[in-house]
Parts: C-alpha cells; sequence; structure tokens
C-alpha cells in the first residue's frame, strides 16, 4: 500500500517554492500542498472579529490523508489573517500563536530557536552578521551603512552600493539610492568575488558556483552550510556567498529556496531532498 503523501503547511499568499520543483519533478502524488488556513479549518481552530471562537484542536482528519506534515510557514501573511477571519481584526500576531499551539501537538518541530517564524530565526541582514561573525569570526561580512528612521547615510565609503529593504536578501546588483525612500536608509557594499549558493534540507547538502550554474565540491562551504543553518534555528536554507581568492564572505540566509530550487542541482535531487523533507516531518502526538 503506498504511503499517504506528505502534508507541506504553507502560509496562503506566500508560498514555498521547493513545493512546485517537487511536483514537477516526481508527480504531484508525493505531497500535498495546503495552505495555513486549511489546516487551521481541519484541526479546529476558527476566528472571527478577532477573537477565537473555536479551539478544540484534535488530530488532523484521517479521511484527508493528514499523517505526517511538513512546516514552511516561514512568515504569516495579513492574506491569511484574512482568510481566517474575514472582518480583518484577527492580527498576524494571533493567528502566529494559534499556530504554535497547533504546532505543539506535534511529534516535534524542525526549528530550534524560533523567532518571528515558526521555521526558525528570521532576522534582517544586519542581525544575520552579527550572529556569523558571533559564530565564524573567520568569515568576512559585508560592509554596510544603517540609518534608523529619517537618520542621514553617508555611504560614500561603500564601493559598489546596493540601496535596499534589510529584510531584502536577493538584491546584490549595485543601484542608485530610492528617491522615494525617506526612512530607514539600508546601504550594503557588494562583496568582492564570484557569488556562490549553498543550500541544505537536513542531511542533504549542495554548492553552486552561480558565475556558471555548476555544482562545485568545496568542503567548507559545505560544512559551513549546515552550520550556518544551525544558527538561524533550521536545518533547511540556502546561503550567498562571495569568494575572492581564499576570502569567503556570508552575505545572506534565507530559510525559503527561493535561487536554489531553480537551479539543475536541486531539480537532480528531488527525490533526495524529498526523502529528507519525509524523515523531518512530524506527526501528530499521541499521548501514552
Amino acid at each position: 500500500m503506498e504511503a499517504d503523501p506528505l502534508v507541506i503547511i504553507v502560509d496562503d499568499e506566500s508560498q514555498e517554492p521547493i513545493t512546485a520543483t517537487i511536483q514537477d519533478e516526481l508527480g504531484c502524488n508525493k505531497i500535498s500542498v495546503w495552505p495555513l488556513s486549511n489546516l487551521f479549518c481541519d484541526v479546529g481552530i476558527q476566528f472571527s472579529y478577532g477573537e477565537m471562537v473555536r479551539n478544540t484542536i484534535t488530530p488532523p482528519d484521517r479521511n484527508l490523508n493528514i499523517s505526517r506534515i511538513f512546516d514552511r510557514v516561514v512568515e504569516i501573511t495579513p492574506a491569511t489573517a484574512r482568510n481566517i477571519d474575514s472582518s480583518g481584526l484577527t492580527t498576524v500576531g494571533m493567528v502566529s500563536a494559534a499556530y504554535q499551539a497547533v504546532l505543539n501537538n506535534f511529534r516535534y518541530e524542525i526549528s530550534e530557536h524560533p523567532q518571528y517564524s515558526t521555521v526558525g530565526r528570521v532576522v534582517p541582514l544586519f542581525s544575520q552578521w552579527l550572529y556569523v561573525k558571533k559564530f565564524f569570526p573567520h568569515l568576512s561580512i559585508p560592509d554596510y551603512a544603517y540609518g534608523y528612521g529619517p537618520e542621514i547615510v553617508n555611504f560614500d565609503h561603500l564601493d559598489r552600493a546596493v540601496h535596499k529593504s534589510p529584510f531584502d536578501l536577493y538584491s546584490w546588483i549595485p543601484n542608485g539610492p530610492d528617491k522615494n525612500m525617506t526612512n530607514d536608509h539600508f546601504v550594503v557594499s557588494r562583496p568582492k568575488g564570484r557569488p556562490i549558493l549553498s543550500y541544505c534540507v537536513g542531511e542533504e547538502v549542495s554548492v553552486v558556483d552561480l558565475s556558471n550554474q555548476k555544482a562545485l565540491h568545496c568542503e567548507d562551504i559545505h560544512i559551513l552550510t549546515r552550520r550556518v543553518a544551525t544558527i538561524f534555528g533550521t536545518k533547511i536554507g540556502e546561503i550567498l556567498w562571495f569568494k575572492e581568492g581564499p576570502e569567503l564572505t556570508f552575505a545572506s540566509f534565507s530559510h525559503k529556496l527561493f535561487a536554489s530550487s531553480k537551479t539543475s542541482d536541486f531539480r537532480n535531487r528531488a527525490q533526495s531532498v524529498l526523502s529528507e523533507m519525509v524523515r523531518l516531518s512530524a506527526d501528530w502526538r499521541v499521548e501514552a
């Protein structure tokens, strides 16, 4: 008898990119993707006009073939909160707390140090760099300037300046200031060297040279990828590096595999990635 498909829980609006790749490569019968609002209905969570009116948290309906779930709700968007309560009075924070209560009924969570997300520690770039430099002082981090509120930022000392949000993990092309941006100016110097992407899904780790889109055999980055992911409280994520000679610069960590899922390397590893996701998934806690 074939096992039930792995049920991946995602935000209603902010989807997990790896699910589409796995479905394309392995077929839709291998996984089932559930929006968070659907899960709430299934396990007995209901909000109305900003109040929780039902909180039974019963085991998922086995008739719907939910036997194991995989949490990929990196963020909860306002759209999800509105889908759960159309009045618009239920906040993202209220939904997050209710979701955490649901996850507590499963055997374990992937996240070891949740912060702003159930899947791990989701923090802006400047906080990422502080964490990484604290644990790996030999790694380089980008130079940057940040002005809180209307504070004027002097970025003349920054080469290859990139103006963006501290939560923008993917923009690294030098640009000019955004004239519409009046507060919280954040400017980063694009590191020197060739860009390298690494990702991990549990024990599955890979490194790709973005300059030629080919897999790269680099033991140091391979080891660092899993260790850095641990800092951010997860076993799943991708890292952008820049390498110039012996110098290795950590640029950003993302809990979502936006870049990795688009590579041929990831598609070739789809089956092993899915196997790791199944291994890391959680089933409903059955008390003795």
